[in-house]
This record gives structure tokens, sequence and C-alpha cells, in this order.
């Protein structure tokens, strides 16, 4: 049974009290056997009305802010692709490979940040909402600020920076729903946070298109100038895959959490990936290849929210190392056209290893379970 005796954080306190994502069996249960209508770990569907109206709440405080500065957050990230198609690159005289290293950088800023910033949240030092809502407004001054470079320097420095207070937000906010939901719960709002990511990427480009359409050359600024500075940002031609994979990406983490299970989830989601991976990899056919982004983008998008709760359970045990782990599960990229091959080569070669990584760590902790059941333990790892 989910341990009812962990209280959800109050939202109004500085740090909420944490909620262990192991699933726990009654310290009284004869012989550790689980409840009828229980699964393999002891828990079982809730019936207290008192907290099926508690996570209700939890849902409509939480999850519309972190929706909104995800979606914010991937607009801002991504803008740099949009204004390389209004003149971005003539107009900072950037040549050669200064444009990919403009890309890279941001991801340099982040390594930096993520860890020390979840390591802060988890000291119990700084006030969750406040710290959360400061890196946002940080991103956003930052990203605005890419308007006014002039240089190749100037956006080098505008991009790390903009990693560096970026970066507080994805795991920060992975880190918050463990607090406040248990592991059968997160890998749904999981899912409905990352949609923001996907819903960003699919209306981008419109955003982008009527930007450039109607502002540029005004008042003596470019249409990329103008894009950072009121309109945020947005990434071209790829609505149509994202819109599909934030919807899948939402019913694969209900499902995961319905039936409490992980392997299998992302085993499915991860074989259609690689199938979409090797299609993009070996053809150039246009219906081949527009079918191939539907795959992967809707496999390995939904497997995200899956994984990450995984983790927030089974590394859960303190404050710390919950931070930590969150915040080491989160980066990597890579290209090179026209089929891309050593990109889509690499990224089925990772999809495979994540379903293999999945059924590895699901055999170690049917091992630890029956250690602990034989020991008489009352607490059992989900998988």
């Amino acid at each position: 049974m989910i341990s009812t005796d962990n209280q959800r954080g109050d939202l109004d306190t500085d740090v909420p009290p944490r909620i262990d994502d192991v699933e726990a069996f009654g310290k009284d249960a004869q012989a550790n056997l689980p409840e009828n209508g229980a699964d393999y770990t002891g828990a079982t569907a809730k019936t207290d009305l008192e907290e099926i109206a508690l996570v209700r709440k939890l849902d409509m405080r939480i999850m519309p802010s972190l929706f909104c500065l995800n979606f914010l957050n991937k607009l801002d990230q991504n803008a740099i692709a949009n204004a390389r198609l209004n003149g971005l690159e003539s107009d900072l005289g950037l040549s050669g490979s200064q444009y990919n290293t403009c890309i890279s950088i941001l991801y340099v800023g982040y390594l930096f940040a993520q860890i020390p910033s979840n390591m802060l949240m988890s000291s119990k030092r700084v006030r969750l909402s406040l710290y959360m809502a400061s890196c946002a407004i940080l991103w956003g001054c930052v990203a605005t600020l890419t308007a006014l470079v002039k240089n190749y320097v100037g956006l080098v420095v505008v991009r790390f920076f903009l990693g560096f207070v970026e970066a507080p937000f994805y795991p920060g906010a992975f880190y918050i729903l463990s607090l406040f939901y248990t592991c059968k719960e997160i890998a749904t709002r999981v899912s409905i946070l990352y949609a923001g990511n996907l819903f960003a990427v699919s209306f981008a480009g419109l955003i982008a298109a009527a930007t450039f359409a109607t502002l540029d050359g005004k008042h003596g600024m470019h249409g990329w100038q103008w894009l950072f500075a009121y309109a945020d940002q947005m990434t071209v031609l790829t609505a149509p895959p994202s819109l599909v994979a934030g919807v899948v990406s939402i019913c694969v983490g209900i499902s995961s959490g319905e039936f409490n299970d992980r392997p299998w989830h992302i085993t499915v989601m991860m074989g259609i990936a690689v199938i979409g991976f090797i299609v993009s990899a070996v053809t150039l056919n246009l219906p081949a290849c527009c079918i191939s982004c539907f795959l992967f983008a809707s496999g390995v998008y939904s497997v995200n929210s899956v994984i990450l709760g995984w983790v927030s359970g089974t590394l859960g045990q303190t404050p710390e190392k919950k931070a930590v782990s969150l915040s080491i599960v989160n980066v990597v990229s890579m290209a090179d056209g026209p089929k891309y091959v050593i990109a889509m080569s690499s990224n089925a070669l990772f999809a495979a290893a994540s379903i293999a990584a999945a059924w590895t760590l699901r055999t170690w902790w049917i091992v630890q379970n029956r250690r602990l059941k034989k020991n008489r333990g009352d607490v059992f790892y989900a998988y």
C-alpha cells in the first residue's frame, strides 16, 4: 500500500516534506503478504476521498504553472534556430562553425548549473517557489538581451549565461513533482510537464513566421531581434510530430502509473523509436521520413516521463539523493545531414541500450525485493 502517512507538502511552506517514492507494506501485514487488490509492491488504488481531493488540488496548483514555464523555457531555449532563418548569421558576421558553437555553448551552462542547483533546492536553504520564479525571470531577461548582441562574442556570452539561468528549471521541476506525488502518480505529471516542451515546438514556427512577416525592419530592428525581444522563441516545421508525441507522452504516463509498470512501457515505446531512427537513417523517401519522425518523436519523448518517474522512485531515499539523481539524468545531442546517419544510428543504439538497461534494472529490483521479503522488510521497490 502506498504510504499516506507521508504528509504531502504544503505549497505555502518554504520546503515541502519529502515523500519517499518506494512502495511500502503496512508493518502489521502478516508475512509481508499484499492486501487484496494490491500489486507486487503492495500499492492499491486510492479510495480515501480526502486524498483524492488533495491530489486534484495539487494538480490544479502545481501543473499549470510548471506547464507554462516549460512552454516558455522551450521557446527561450530554441529561438536561435528560427533567428537563423531571418539572417542572424549574416547580420552578426558569423562564419564557419561559429553558429554551431553558439548552439552548443548553451549546454555548457546547463552542465555547470544543474546539479548545484538541485543540491541547493534540497538543502532547505531556499524557498522553492521563489527560487524557481526568480530563475524564470532571469532567463527571460537574458533571452531578451540576445536582441542586443552585435557580434559572435556577444552571442556566445549571452547563450552561455542563458544556459546557466535556464538550467535549474527542468531538474528542479522534476524534483518538486517528486516531493508531492507518489511513484504511481508521478509519471503522468512528468508527461504533462514535458508536453509543454512538445507543444512549444509545435507552435513555435507559426509565431516566428508571424513575427518575421510583420516586424522585420520595424524601428531599425531585424525580425530575429523582435523575436528575441517579444515573441520568445520557436522551432520550425516540426509541429505535427510534436503534437502527436505530446498526446502519446501523456497517454503512456497515465498507463505506466495505472499498471505500475516501467520496463514494458520503455521497451514498447523505445522499440517504436528504434524503428523510426533506422528508417530515417536509411532513406530519403519523403513519406517514409515523415512517418519516421512521428515514430521516433512519440517513442522517445513518451519514455522520458516514465524514466524520470522511475528515477525519483528508486533513488528517492533522501532529498539530496533524489535531487542530484534527477539533475544528472537530464542532457545530450548531435547531427550530420542529409540522412543524419551518425545521429540516427546513435539514437537507435541508445534507444536499444535504454531497453536493455530497463530490464536489467527490473531484474535487480526483483532480486532486492525478494531479499527484503526474506528478511521481513516492509519497504519494496517499484519496477
